[in-house]
Formats: structure tokens, sequence, C-alpha cells
């Protein structure tokens, strides 16, 4: 988002209190890791301190003029609103909202979900008072700010893709060489991305096993890591189901649009719960990109996603007899999917970070 802005000619400060996979800026646009604060104000006052000089040093030297930050570090603002008062800068604050933000891990509720919402609160309180704009991944998630007190001066982005998706890879990847190995015999189904209890992975597996044993030759690939691997592991080799499911490592952001090329079906069964209503299903924009539909629950989210939900496979439930009943009429309709395909195309174009940063920087400048 930041590199497209800058591609319009705005130059943005990125200020981040967690530092998931290590992000490149070039130039004046510089994402600002200020790392999250410890007990006590012996820690609190000099982390407080160093983050508004790291700011302060951005807007003045690099001379930006939207700072986007989250709910961990809106307090990092207070030196840029006192500057913007005396007119000595003239910057815009947008604070970017998240789904874990409201106290939604989805996972159960815990110590740690209730003290991020209470902090939530704080900082959208805080920033109504100096007039900060609000950015929300999903419509519900903006409308649940406004709830709790936030300004009405707010945009929904969502997510994207990068334009135009490219499938050259310079060097081979294991993983990718054996999921091209399964496209070549069969119906491909795609997963990619974090492996979590949250995300409704098992009842893929059980469905895609149905499938199978109805005579369908459908493989089921799951590419990434997470929490749940070993459960999952377990469950392919409980159901004996080596022959159509496996799970493969992770690869590279760049490898991505090659990876889902080789696949017929993107699979985004995602369990009806708070978390994914208020949250967006950040992979879909990938899948599009490359034509391909995408089955996915009947959760508001994702036709929010997307303009035209033909894209979609939308089925009512997560039950595994559900998913094989739906990826059984894929398979045997492919006029049905050559149209999901054609579909998913043109949403893929209003979906890219260019059209997304478009949006933002009417926001911004309204």
């Amino acid at each position: 988002m930041a590199r497209a802005l800058r591609e319009r000619g705005v130059e943005v400060t990125l200020i981040g209190s967690y530092q998931q996979h290590p992000i490149q800026m070039s130039g004046p646009t510089k994402m600002v890791w200020i790392g999250p604060a410890r007990p006590g104000w012996l820690y609190f006052v000099p982390f407080l301190l160093r983050a508004w000089i790291r700011v302060l040093y951005e807007i003045v030297f690099h001379k930006n003029r939207v700072v986007i930050l989250d709910v961990a570090t809106f307090c990092c603002a207070f030196p840029v609103d006192v500057l913007s008062k005396l007119g000595l800068v003239h910057v815009r604050v947008v604070m970017d909202l998240r789904t874990f933000d409201f106290g939604s891990s989805g996972q159960e509720d815990s110590f740690g979900d209730r003290m991020r919402k209470l902090l939530t609160i704080v900082a959208l309180l805080y920033g109504r008072m100096l007039h900060f704009g609000l950015s929300a991944i999903t419509p519900r998630l903006a409308s649940r700010a406004l709830e709790l007190g936030g300004n009405r001066h707010v945009t929904v982005w969502g997510s994207g893709h990068s334009a135009p998706p490219t499938i050259e890879v310079r060097s081979p990847h294991p993983t990718l060489n054996a999921i091209e190995g399964l496209a070549a015999n069969g119906f491909l189904v795609l997963y990619h991305g974090s492996i979590t209890e949250n995300r409704g992975l098992a009842r893929a597996i059980d469905g895609i096993r149905m499938a199978r044993q109805r005579g369908a030759r459908v493989f089921f690939a799951i590419v990434g890591s997470g929490p749940a691997e070993g459960l999952l592991k377990d469950r392919i080799k409980e159901l004996d189901c080596h022959d159509c499911v496996g799970i493969f490592p992770a690869i590279p952001q760049a490898g991505v649009f090659k990876l889902i090329s080789y696949c017929r079906l993107g699979v985004m069964t995602y369990p009806d719960t708070d978390y994914w209503s208020y949250n967006y299903p950040i992979k879909l924009a990938e899948f599009l990109a490359m034509g391909k539909p995408v089955l996915c629950t009947d959760i508001q989210t994702f036709k929010d996603a997307v303009g035209d939900p033909r894209c979609l496979v939308i089925v009512r439930d997560a039950k595994p007899e559900t998913i094989a009943d739906a990826i059984l009429a894929c398979i045997q309709d492919p006029d049905a999917m050559a149209l999901r395909s054609g579909v998913a195309e043109r949403q893929s174009r209003e979906m890219t970070w260019g059209a997304r940063a478009g949006e933002l920087l009417q926001f911004i400048q309204d």
C-alpha cells in the first residue's frame, strides 16, 4: 500500500510495534519499527521518547505528509499533532485497525484479548480528540470502531494484490515442483497461508477425502506452516488419505502467483466467528488475480470483499459433506467454473494495491 501511494506522489511513514516479516522500504517511504513497550515507567518513558524522536525525524527530514500507525503506537501521534497545531508541519495521521485490536483472536477469549480491546477503546478516544482518520480492513470492523467512539472520518481499504501478477520464478522450489506434479494428475484444490485451528482446514481435509471416496480425482495441497500443522498431519494419518492430501512448506512471496496458477480451486472454508466476520480474507485477492474461484463459507466478509459473488463457490456451512458436494459440483460443471474464472479476473482488477491506494489517497485528501 505504501509503495502504491508513493507512486502517486505521496510519501508515507508507517509506524508499527510488531514485525512479523522483514519489510524493505526504500526512499522517503519508511517503515519504522518501535518495538513493544515494556511494563513500568522506567521502561515506558524512554520508549516513548525514542518513538517520538524517530517519528519526528521521518517527518522533518523526509518531509513525509502521511503517518499511518496502529493501535499499539497511537501515542506516537502526539508530537505530530503539536507541530501541526503550531503550523510547523502539515501531516495527516491515519490509525489502521485490525481484527485482533477488538479482542478477537479467533481462539478462546483471553486476558490478552480483553486488554487489546481496552487499549483499542483508549486509542479510538485519543484519536477522536486529535481528529485522526481511521482505516479498517472491513465495513463491519469500521462500524464497530464507530460504536466504540472512534472518529467518524473512516475508510475501508480491505486488501489487495500486486499487479500485474507474475508467475515467473527465478529459481525452482521443491514445493512448486511437487504441486505441479499433483496438478497434472487431477483437480487440485489449494490452501496457502498460516496453518491454525480457526481456518476450517481439518474439515476441508475430511471433505476432500469424501469427494475422493465418491470417485473424484481430487487433490488438496496445504502450503504453509503454523501451530496446527501437527494436528493436521495426525488427521491425515488417521484418515489414511496421503494419496489425496498433502502439507507442503511455505514458499517465498515471489512464488505465490506461480503456486496458485497450478490449482483449479482455492479453499477458504472458515468458520462463522466474530474473528472472520470482522476480518478480511487476505489471500482471496491473490486467488482472484489468477482467475481462480474460491470455495468459501457463507460469511458476510467474503461478499463484502467482492462486487460480484459469482467468482465464489459459497457453501452454507463448513461440514465435510457440504465441502465434498461443492467440490464434486465444480468438477462436474466445467462451464460454470469457466464463468467463475472470468468473473474472478474482472473482480481482481478492482483489488490491486494501486486501486486501494487511490481510495486511501482520496480519503486522506478529504
